[in-house]
C-alpha cells in the first residue's frame, strides 16, 4: 500500500492436479481483481507436483494481440528441499514454502520433521507458517505424517484447520480434496476483500459437492458479498 492505495495485488492459486477450466477462469480472476483494486495483478499457483506444476505454467492464449497469461507457478522444480534444521531456523518462511511444495514427496516425512522441529525456535508469527502449510497438503500425507509425530498438530492454532484435518480423517481423502477446493473460495473471496462471516466460512468448508464448489468458484470471481455466493 502507497498513500492508502495498493500498489499491486496476487491471486494465489492451489491446484494439486491441472484443470483445463483453470485456463478459462484465471484470466477471469485477473481482469476482475484489477478492475475492483485499479492496480497490476499477478497470478500465483501453487503445485505440490512438478508434471502438474508443467501443465500449469502453460501459457494462455487470449486471442487479443500480444495478450497472452503467462501463470507463475511454484512447484518442486522451483522451490528448494530443506531439510537442514539450522537452514530451517535461519530461513523460516523458505522453510515453509518447501514443505508445502516438497511435502508430497519422496522427502516428504523429512522436509515436515524439519519444519516442526524449527518451530521452538521460531517467533509466534512464523510458528504459524506451519497453520498454512497443513492447510494445503493433501489429507493423506497430514494423517501420516501425524502417525509419525503426533506433536506436529499441538502447533496448529486455527480451529478451522484442525476441523478439516478431523473431517478429512473421517470421511477420507475425496473430502479432504473438497476441503482444498473450499479453502481456496475462502481466499479468494478475502483476496478481493470480500468479507466472508465465519457462517459463511463453515457453510463453505462444509461443502462436499465438487459441482457446488466449483459454482462458488466461478461466482467467487465477481461476487460482490458472501451471499451473491449462495444465490
Amino acid at each position: 500500500m502507497v498513500n492508502e492505495k495498493p500498489v499491486s495485488a496476487v491471486i494465489l492459486e492451489v491446484q494439486r492436479e491441472y484443470k483445463e477450466i483453470k485456463h478459462w477462469s484465471w484470466p477471469v480472476y485477473l481482469a476482475t481483481l484489477r478492475a475492483r483494486v485499479k492496480c497490476p495483478c499477478l497470478l500465483l499457483v501453487f503445485c505440490p507436483s512438478a508434471s502438474e506444476a508443467r501443465k500449469c505454467a502453460e501459457p494462455v492464449a487470449m486471442g487479443h494481440p500480444g495478450w497472452t497469461l503467462h501463470p507463475i507457478v511454484l512447484g518442486p522444480d522451483q522451490v528448494p528441499l530443506i531439510t537442514d534444521i539450522a537452514r530451517a531456523i535461519a530461513d523460516p518462511e523458505l522453510t515453509a514454502l518447501s514443505a508445502a511444495v516438497h511435502g508430497s514427496g519422496e522427502q516428504g516425512l523429512k522436509v515436515l520433521q524439519v519444519l516442526h522441529d524449527s518451530q521452538a525456535h521460531l517467533s509466534e508469527e512464523q510458528r504459524s507458517y506451519s497453520d498454512l502449510v497443513l492447510a494445503l497438503l493433501p489429507e493423506s500425507v497430514v494423517t501420516k505424517f501425524r502417525e509419525v509425530s503426533m506433536a506436529v498438530l499441538d502447533e496448529i492454532k486455527h480451529p478451522w484447520v484442525r476441523g478439516w484435518i478431523a473431517h478429512g480423517e473421517a470421511k477420507g481423502e475425496a473430502k479432504g480434496e473438497a476441503k482444498g477446493e473450499a479453502l481456496a473460495i475462502i481466499r479468494f473471496l478475502n483476496t478481493r476483500g470480500v468479507a466472508v462471516p465465519h457462517e459463511a466460512q463453515e457453510r463453505i468448508l462444509g461443502c462436499t459437492d465438487q459441482s457446488i464448489l466449483m459454482s462458488w468458484i466461478d461466482k467467487a470471481a465477481t461476487a460482490e458479498s458472501v451471499d451473491e455466493l449462495f444465490d
